[in-house]
């Protein structure tokens, strides 16, 4: 049976909490709370999925949108490399795991593990990439269940163009991948209407598919924005950018993902740094 809200802990309603009970739902974490480990020593991939979307996203989704954030960064910095093995696992592509990976792919944490050129387990953004394509083209990946239909495609498009995005190459994928990815995505195109519109992220994968110029463009750009954003002066208001012939720019010691262009900006940014600032597993 899913898990009922009202069994959770109450020391999981706190914000730094919360990104542990996403971790336990998800079979990457062992609870502390003997009850709780009772109700998912057994658990399916479909218990979890339940307790996921059913009961910690809607509570999430209570929070600030700031507070939010800070969950998923601490979740992001702890626990990426062992969700990432479970959704290994998994040749669903709508499994519990992808739909967490999903919530995290904007995260800085995120962009910072795929820029690692040696990342955990060989997780690189290729892997990624490719391992996604493979579950979208599984028998699985039909998904003809009308229930689920428009989620799965809105969701498994945005991904597998964010992911496009960040990889930017001509052989991310094989061309026989590609020509099955492009067949099916036109499948699901072709008898629901809307997904052709430009801000769906049907045509956006489309387009990243074919390398078409147009698209290629246009993410290359956004690519570029991220990243100055990403690696610029993490100091609100600052203006600082990121300019690589020019970066002199200071890593943050403890995360070694927020950077500054000044210690004054540092020091001045710590009150609300701090909330975002978790030494990821993953750095050394």
């Amino acid at each position: 049976m899913p898990v009922n809200v009202r069994s959770l802990p109450e020391t999981s309603l706190g914000p730094l909490p919360m990104s542990d009970d996403f971790a336990v739902a998800l079979g990457v974490k062992e609870s502390t709370f003997e009850h709780r480990r009772d109700q998912l020593r057994d658990a399916t991939d479909e218990m979890r999925y339940s307790d996921l979307v059913d009961i910690l996203l809607p509570r999430l989704r209570l929070e600030h949108e700031q507070q939010q954030e800070v969950i998923f960064t601490r979740f992001t910095a702890l626990y990426l490399v062992d969700l990432l093995r479970k959704w290994e696992e998994t040749s669903d592509p709508g499994s519990c795991y992808f739909i967490m990976l999903l919530q995290l792919q904007h995260n800085p944490y995120y962009h910072s593990f795929l820029s690692l050129s040696r990342p955990p387990r060989g997780y690189t953004s290729r892997w990624i990439i490719r391992a996604h394509a493979d579950k979208m083209i599984s028998p699985q990946g039909e998904w003809n269940d009308p229930k689920y239909f428009d989620d799965q495609i809105y969701n498994t498009c945005q991904f597998l163009a964010t992911m496009l995005l960040w990889e930017d190459s001509e052989d991310a994928l094989s061309t026989e991948t590609v020509d099955v990815l492009k067949r099916r995505i036109l499948h699901w195109q072709s008898f629901r209407p809307g997904v052709e519109q430009e801000e769906h992220p049907v045509p956006r994968a489309l387009g990243l598919l074919n390398r078409d110029a147009q698209w290629v463009a246009r993410a290359r750009r956004v690519k570029q924005d991220m990243t100055k954003t990403r690696l610029g002066c993490n100091k609100r208001g600052c203006a600082v950018p990121f300019i690589p012939e020019q970066d002199t720019l200071k890593q943050c010691s403890k995360c070694k993902v927020a950077r500054y262009c000044t210690a004054e900006h540092q020091r001045a940014d710590w009150k609300e740094h701090k909330n975002f600032c978790h030494a990821a597993i993953w750095i050394a």
